[in-house]
């Protein structure tokens, strides 16, 4: 039965369990591997994050002071590390409608879109940079961990 002339249409009966289930999640699934860049944007300073290559986990990568050249950092970032995809922190209240902020956000947002050409996603964040403060105390990267939290977040809620 498992040594055949006929082409094997269907997995066989042969190879263990997980291996077929394994080849049937990859025909079924494309699975693409990619990198996101996680921001937790603020007024004085931006934090940003890197994922892995698989989109597994996020890291804190640097925190960069918002002045009229912080757009063209962060695409370059983008170009260095080979980002696909954007996950911008969305400012909302306890209330769950959106920070005086999120204007100035979105404005950052549609200017880094037109100039990176990267797709931006949007991921709910409630006091990260507190949350941020609460892990590790308040330093230099801390605006940056609170990216890793935003993108951690957003991965595990988009994982295949």
């Amino acid at each position: 039965m498992c040594g055949g002339a006929a082409p094997i249409i269907h997995p066989s009966p042969c190879e263990p369990r997980s291996a077929r289930r394994a080849n049937s999640v990859r025909a079924i699934f494309k699975i693409h591997r990619m990198r996101y860049l996680g921001i937790d944007y603020g007024t004085r300073k931006i934090g940003l994050a890197v994922s892995d290559l698989n989109g597994n986990f996020a890291y804190p990568h640097s925190v960069i002071v918002n002045n009229k050249n912080f757009i063209r950092e962060i695409t370059r970032l983008c170009q260095k590390e080979q980002i696909e995809q954007i996950v911008i922190g969305e400012s909302l209240n306890l209330k769950g409608d959106s920070n005086p902020i999120m204007e100035e956000i979105k404005n950052f947002a549609a200017k880094l879109t037109e100039v990176s050409s990267l797709p931006v996603a949007w991921e709910k964040e409630f006091y990260t940079t507190q949350e941020a403060d609460r892990l590790v105390g308040r330093n230099e990267e801390t605006d940056a961990r609170a990216a890793a939290l935003i993108l951690k977040n957003y991965l595990d809620k988009h994982r295949e």
